[in-house]
């Protein structure tokens, strides 16, 4: 007999990660379980059997802020004149992006 299961859950949330409510410091996070497991068992006789069994697991956690880094810049005063001059210093590129970090590493713990 082979058997096939697939689990998959979510969780998205918002919080502000700081005392001070800034909108750099407020962050969405993005939590994701899939499993997958795979089972063959095989009945050898009246008092035997034989199983083999397989799977997948993962849980990626993804923190990200909910603001780019040209949006923070405009609301902590800066103009359009200031905010080109930086994105001419870091790349303009650099100016959509939303700051994301993978606490996929720093969250895992052997058990």
């Amino acid at each position: 007999m082979l058997m096939a299961v697939y689990n998959g859950a979510g969780r998205t949330r918002a919080l502000n990660s700081c005392k001070f409510r800034t909108p750099a410091r407020v962050v969405q996070t993005v939590n994701r379980n899939d499993t997958f497991s795979l089972s063959y068992t095989r009945v050898l006789g009246d008092h035997a059997l034989n199983e083999l069994r397989g799977g997948f697991n993962r849980q990626p956690l993804l923190t990200r802020s909910n603001t780019t880094l040209e949006g923070f810049l405009s609301s902590i005063g800066f103009d359009q004149t200031d905010i080109a001059a930086y994105g001419a210093v870091v790349g303009t590129s650099e100016l959509t992006t939303h700051g994301i970090h993978d606490n996929l590493r720093s969250n895992s713990r052997l058990r």
